[in-house]
């Protein structure tokens, strides 16, 4: 897959990812989802996946995305970019900075993106090449800098004491 074929199915699947985070946020009941990139290994090919999990829904969703890992972060900016345009001035979700947690059942690389009513989604990305930290660096200044705009304003989301910035 060349560069002119890989933008139009990054698009796609980006636009898919952000429709099921909208749909999921979008509920009246407190849900939390996780998002998990990572990749696998069928035919002899390694592509990007993604699973979507809603436990609390019964919701589980396994997706190839058809795109070799070697284009891995040109997904993978084109979702942050996403989530930006999408989230950060929403009047009822938000989206937070990338960060990452080492905890006892694993690490956690990636952001959360919740709604007013403390539903939130975690997007964990599982894998990441060497130059995936620039791509961070480029989405948290991003979000860093609405976050000292003018724009954004400080509310507390329902129960839960993350910051929303809009």
């Amino acid at each position: 897959m060349n560069m002119k074929q890989l933008v139009p199915t990054v698009v796609e699947k980006s636009d898919l990812i952000i429709e099921y985070i909208t749909q999921i946020l979008s509920d009246s009941d407190k849900v939390n989802g996780d998002i998990v990139f990572s990749y696998a290994k069928d035919k002899g090919k390694e592509n990007c996946t993604f699973d979507l999990f809603v436990l609390s829904k019964g919701f589980e969703r396994h997706f190839d995305s058809g795109i070799s890992l070697q284009f891995s972060n040109v997904l993978y900016e084109q979702i942050l970019n996403d989530l930006i345009d999408n989230f950060m001035e929403s009047d009822t979700m938000g989206v937070g900075n990338f960060y990452s947690i080492k905890a006892s059942n694993g690490q956690f690389n990636g952001v959360s993106v919740f709604n007013e009513s403390g539903s939130k989604i975690n997007l964990n990305f599982k894998y990441r090449d060497n130059n995936f930290s620039e791509i961070v660096e480029a989405y948290n200044k991003k979000i860093n800098d609405y976050k000292n705009s003018e724009k954004a304003t400080i509310t507390h989301v329902g129960d839960s004491s993350l910051p929303k910035f809009r």
